[in-house]
């Protein structure tokens, strides 16, 4: 792996900021969440994740997997920032801000929605044998998708109620949003983008071994 290339390098970087931030979120530090620190995580997340639209390559089905996984991937980056620490917001342009954001949340809410849904369908398609992917490889996105449907629901209560309805909640309890960001969409996010910077550094490892195999068959 060349590591001055844009996905080796956003994927390392993204790895261990990534798991930085879930280890201290689940040690209930939210030192790192509440600052920039996020930014430099969700940022490696995003170059790593679109960067790998340019070097998909394999049959149909696996290009489209993996199209769904970057668009999955996309939503829950956009959710880790949504719902981060109120520290970080920003108070310019308010009102304009505020549209902007409503028009995110229908994109990016329908959007983890429709990818959960898909992934089930991969599931099912994978699992009924009808693709050269072994069977029991189709339960990964089958139980990937349940836990993605039910991972929607807070983008779905955010698309209905909007600000007013995450303001309740922190009013209620403070740390709603460390929670929602630290807790839920950064870990989720974090492993997504570790399963499939893993996926494309198995393919590249593969070919390599292919293509020095052939060449060692060569008279």
């Amino acid at each position: 792996m060349k590591f001055r290339e844009v996905h080796g390098a956003s994927g390392m970087i993204c790895l261990v900021t990534g798991a930085i931030l879930s280890v201290c979120s689940i040690m209930g530090d939210f030192r790192l969440l509440r600052s920039n620190f996020i930014y430099i995580y969700l940022i490696s997340s995003m170059l790593n994740t679109l960067d790998a639209i340019r070097i998909l390559s394999g049959p149909k089905f696996t290009k489209f997997g993996f199209s769904v996984g970057i668009w999955m991937n996309t939503c829950l980056c956009y959710y880790a920032f949504r719902f981060r620490p109120i520290n970080l917001h920003l108070t310019l342009f308010p009102d304009l801000t505020s549209s902007f954001l409503r028009i995110c949340d229908l994109i990016f809410g329908s959007g983890l929605l429709l990818t959960a849904v898909t992934s089930f369908f991969i599931g099912l398609v994978m699992m009924t044998g009808m693709t050269h992917a072994d069977i029991s490889a189709g339960i990964a996105p089958l139980v990937g998708s349940i836990g993605l449907l039910m991972m929607s629901v807070y983008p779905i209560h955010l698309l209905l109620g909007g600000e007013d309805w995450i303001s309740c909640i922190v009013k209620q309890y403070p740390a709603q949003r460390e929670a929602f960001s630290g807790y839920v969409f950064v870990p989720t996010s974090f492993v997504v983008c570790a399963m499939f910077f893993g996926v494309t550094l198995l393919g590249r490892f593969d070919k390599l071994t292919w293509s020095k195999c052939r060449h060692e068959r060569k008279p």
